[in-house]
C-alpha cells in the first residue's frame, strides 16, 4: 500500500520541478512546436515534463504503470482495475503556445477506475491543487496551502466555466437553457480547479477530452465536495480499455447537482 501522505510531498517536489523545467522553456524564444498525428501540438516542455515525471515515478514506484499523454501508445496492463499512475504533462498546450498562463501539470492516481489522488500545478502562475481521497482538497500558493470547498459561487446567478479553446455548439446550446449566468473562459485543467475553489458553479464538457486532462481534477473536485458526473449523472469512470477518451461530462458543486437533477430532462435532452 502506498503511505499517501508521503507520496503526496514527493509528488509535490516532482510536480514543482517539472514546473520549473517547463518555465525555462515557456520563457525562452523557441518551444519547438510539432503536431501529433490527432492534429495536437507537441512542444519541448510537453516532452521535458513528462521525462521528469515519468522518471520519478518508475524510479519510486516501480511496480506501478504509468499511462502518460506522450506514452499511451505503448501502455498496457492486464486488468483496468488494476493501480496505474496518469500524468499530462502539459495539459493546455495550445494556451502555453499562447504565453496567457493557463496551462498545467497533471497528476493521478488511479484504482479501481476511480482517481484516489491527484494533483494539478499551474507553473506559470505558481498555483498548486492536490487532493488524495478520504483527506480534502487543499491549494497552495508561496508555500502556503489552505482546504478548499465547492461551494455556490454566486447568490444571483450561476457561474459557468468553458474551455477558452475547444468550445463546442452543444456547450453553447447547454449554456443558453440557463437566463441568469456569468460565464469564464480558462484553459486547461484550471476549469475544474475552479469548480472546487467554489469560483465555478458547472464546468460543462461536450467534446473529447482524455483520462489524463481530468482524472486529477476528478478527484480535486470530489474532495472538494463536488462531483464529476456523466450525462447520465454517473460518476465518471476511466475503463482504458474502452479507449483513453472521456465521455461528455459536468463537473459541478452539490447546488448545482440540485438544479441538473431536478431539469434533468429540459437540460440533458441534447
Amino acid at each position: 500500500m502506498i503511505n499517501t501522505e508521503e507520496c503526496l510531498l514527493f509528488l509535490k517536489e516532482i510536480i514543482v520541478q517539472a514546473g520549473l523545467s517547463v518555465l525555462e522553456i515557456y520563457h525562452s524564444k523557441d518551444f519547438e512546436i510539432k503536431t501529433k498525428n490527432d492534429q495536437s501540438p507537441l512542444t519541448k516542455a510537453d516532452l521535458v515534463s513528462h521525462d521528469i515525471i515519468f522518471g520519478a515515478l518508475s524510479k519510486n514506484y516501480p511496480k506501478i504503470p504509468i499511462l502518460s499523454e506522450e506514452n499511451c501508445d505503448s501502455f498496457s496492463i492486464l486488468n483496468s482495475n488494476s493501480l496505474f499512475w496518469c500524468i499530462d504533462p502539459i495539459d493546455g498546450t495550445k494556451e502555453f503556445i499562447k504565453r496567457n498562463d493557463e496551462f498545467t501539470i497533471n497528476i493521478a492516481l488511479i484504482s479501481n477506475k476511480k482517481p484516489i489522488l491527484g494533483l494539478i500545478y499551474a507553473p506559470a502562475l505558481d498555483q498548486l491543487y492536490y487532493a488524495s481521497k478520504g483527506e480534502g482538497s487543499f491549494y497552495e500558493i508561496k508555500n502556503l496551502s489552505k482546504k478548499i470547498m465547492a461551494k455556490k459561487a454566486d447568490k444571483h446567478n450561476l457561474v459557468f466555466t468553458v474551455s477558452r479553446s475547444h468550445l463546442s455548439a452543444k456547450t453553447l446550446n447547454f449554456l443558453d437553457s440557463f437566463k441568469s449566468k456569468t460565464t469564464k473562459r480558462i484553459g486547461s485543467s484550471l476549469k475544474l480547479c475552479g469548480v472546487a475553489m467554489g469560483k465555478v458553479d458547472c464546468y460543462p464538457r461536450f467534446g473529447p477530452t482524455s483520462i489524463w486532462d481530468i482524472a486529477a481534477g476528478h478527484i480535486i473536485v470530489n474532495e472538494a465536495g463536488g462531483y464529476v458526473l456523466d450525462k447520465s449523472l454517473n460518476e465518471i469512470e476511466y475503463d482504458f480499455t474502452k479507449g483513453f477518451l472521456n465521455s461528455d461530462f459536468f463537473a459541478i458543486n452539490h447546488f448545482f447537482y440540485e438544479e441538473l437533477i431536478n431539469g434533468q430532462k429540459k437540460y440533458l435532452s441534447s
